[in-house]
Parts: C-alpha cells; structure tokens; sequence
C-alpha cells in the first residue's frame, strides 16, 4: 500500500452569508408585563404561564406535563421522550416563580 500526502489547499471558494435580518425574533415579554398579565390571569392557567415564562420550552410539551413529572424535591420537570419533538427526554429547572405551587 502507498501512502500518499494529500495535496495543499489552493484556494478556498467564497460563500456568501445568507440574509437573515428579516428573521429576528421579536414579542418578548419584559418582566412588568409577566407580572401584569400574571395577575389578570385565573388560577387555572397559572401554572402554565409562570413555567412557559421561565423555561421557554414548547406549548404542546408544557400542556402535555402532568404533576408526578413534577420533583419539588430536586426542583425539576422531567419531560419523557415520548413528550418531545426530537424524541429526547429532558429536565426543565425550577425557579423563580416556579417554586411558588409546591404543595
């Protein structure tokens, strides 16, 4: 078998950056306005808003969540695999506000 040293680059080609100005997300919500829309908000939806708040994650995974995926004990939210577009479980922290309907 012969080894052979692969050849030197030349030249790189040029690839231009795609324009992604048009795409900057916008509508977030400063904490004045959380705390505002929190308290017009019934006791029913709570829970939703202050974890949708705080972690980010999709509505479908925080509807989907029940309350034994709950561990006040390590504060975290345990999303199953099954729960998740990407098919990866994962662990949501607790904080904040979060803490608030422990028992």
């Amino acid at each position: 078998m012969v080894r052979q040293t692969p050849r030197k680059v030349d030249s790189v080609p040029y690839m231009p950056m795609a324009d992604e100005s048009h795409n900057v997300r916008t509508g977030f919500l400063e904490v004045p306005g959380y705390q505002k829309i929190l308290q017009e908000l019934p006791v029913s939806l709570k829970a939703l808003f202050i974890c949708g708040y705080h972690v980010s994650t999709r509505k479908g995974e925080l509807k989907n969540i029940t309350w034994p995926q709950v561990d006040f004990t390590e504060n975290v939210i345990v999303i199953e695999h099954a729960d998740t577009k990407t098919g990866k479980g994962r662990f949501l922290p607790i904080y904040g506000d979060m803490g608030q309907f422990n028992g």
